[in-house]
């Protein structure tokens, strides 16, 4: 993985979401980083919704701001 703000800010948030590390969150923050390579095609609808609203999390520039201080 590239260490990109971007990145880390992803990572961040997925693993927030979750409140846990492992293989399928890493995979989930890796397909939200947008690279071809890292897409996955047999997201389950929990995992769609969970996008979806990590997403939205994303935009809320409290919770961003908080989230990368911590």
């Amino acid at each position: 993985m590239r260490q990109t703000s971007k990145d880390k800010r992803i990572f961040s948030a997925v693993r927030d979401y979750y409140n846990e590390k492992g293989y399928r969150v890493d995979a989930i923050a890796h397909h939200l980083t947008g690279r071809e390579r890292w897409k996955l095609t047999d997201l389950t609808e929990e995992e769609k919704t969970a996008i979806t609203l990590i997403k939205a999390n994303m935009e809320d520039k409290l919770y961003m701001d908080g989230l990368m201080k911590a």
